[in-house]
């Protein structure tokens, strides 16, 4: 008898134990519910407020028209477009977009974004850069270009027609980018005059406020010039391929032939592509200077209405180096797309930058670049 009670016991624990296992199996797969795989997010200001905001609210909040959306969508959308999975579905192009532009715009912190979009931090911080590669990509060949033989043409007769400044291709200067504080060994270099860390923007601008050459990155203690002289607009003048040989028409002016130029303040180089202003200038030279300092208020604006759109580039970056320059790359990409479109542009937004007057280099001037400052003096007296 005792044999059986052993028995019967040991049948009764198996029995026991086999509905724990299977009652455990259940407890396990209700608790790993693929649907409670991640948070829930609201996504409904997107869906009620962006997509039905009112047009000036919209370019406002995005700095984009309607119109100028839909054409950054479309282009971007064999780049950016999410897959809908068995998890669920993919972020939509617009929503992608959407977010990016409101970061470049107002510079919100991730969580702020993240809250207002309904996604993660994480989730913020990988669209923007994807969007920003996505833009250098696609976008910027098609939108910032040097001119070629005809539009410079035009150009130039711009340039005289607002400033009476003859043979102006471009205007060139550079402006400072705010970063985070970056690495022990880097801090001096990225310091600069105005008493914080930064990248140079080197911009190379025409007549209607866009950008025709654009170099980013360096150091905020880099002099203009030495940027200038390392940049490949620079690199091309220095190997003597400069705009007389690329554009090719010059202008006789007083007995002088005179090329297309660049102008650019007393801190870059003079040169028979690049035109500066007289240091201490006497009565005649006054009206070369007048002339020139009014055809360059044209790259003043075209920074200040830049980081009016894009003030992501106005407070600190605080996105690794080479996102940050990924970032005001893509910022200048949109400005020329803004422009080129004529979307609206308010006045408040402007930003009046904040000048860097560089210490002049010393500098050897060369003949030919002499005569030809010369013949634009005459030339402005004449007027």
């Amino acid at each position: 008898m005792g044999h059986l009670r052993t028995r019967k016991k040991r049948k009764n624990r198996r029995q026991m134990l086999l509905m724990l296992m299977l009652l455990g199996r259940e407890t396990f797969r209700v608790d790993t519910d693929r649907r409670l795989w991640s948070k829930g997010k609201s996504n409904r200001w997107f869906l009620d407020v962006v997509l039905n905001m009112p047009d000036d609210e919209f370019v406002d909040n995005f700095r984009l028209d309607r119109a100028t959306f839909h054409y950054v969508c479309n282009a971007l959308r064999p780049c950016l477009q999410r897959q809908d999975t068995v998890m669920r579905p993919g972020l939509t192009i617009e929503k992608i977009v959407a977010v990016s532009l409101w970061k470049l715009s107002g510079n919100s912190g991730l969580r702020e974004t993240g809250h207002q979009f309904g996604i993660g931090r994480s989730t913020v911080c990988e669209l923007l850069q994807e969007f920003c590669d996505a833009v250098i990509d696609v976008l910027f060949p098609k939108h910032i270009k040097w001119p070629g033989q005809q539009r410079l043409q035009e150009i130039v007769n711009g340039f005289e027609e607002k400033s009476d400044f003859p043979q102006v291709g471009e205007l060139i200067d550079g402006s400072h980018v705010p970063i985070n504080i970056p690495k022990k060994e880097l801090c001096r270099d990225y310091y600069n005059r105005l008493g914080f860390y930064s990248i140079v923007l080197q911009a190379v601008v025409d007549h209607e406020y866009c950008f025709l050459d654009i170099f980013v990155g360096y150091p905020g203690s880099v002099h203009d010039a030495r940027v200038y002289k390392n940049s490949p607009i620079g690199i091309k003048a220095e190997r003597n391929r400069c705009y007389t040989q690329i554009h090719g028409d010059t202008r006789l002016i007083g007995g002088i032939d005179v090329p297309v130029v660049i102008l650019g303040d007393s801190a870059y180089p003079l040169s028979p592509s690049i035109m500066k202003p007289f240091i201490n200038p006497t009565q005649e030279q006054k009206s070369y200077n007048y002339h020139l300092s009014s055809a360059r208020m044209g790259v003043e604006n075209v920074f200040g209405r830049c980081k009016g759109r894009w003030r992501i580039l106005l407070k600190r970056n605080d996105s690794a180096l080479p996102n940050a320059i990924k970032q005001t790359v893509c910022c200048c990409v949109l400005h020329n797309i803004c422009e080129q479109r004529h979307v609206p542009f308010e006045e408040a937004w402007f930003n009046n930058p904040r000048q860097d007057n560089h210490p002049i280099a010393n500098e050897a001037v060369l003949p030919q670049a002499a005569n030809i400052r010369q013949a634009l003096t005459d030339f402005c007296n004449d007027l």
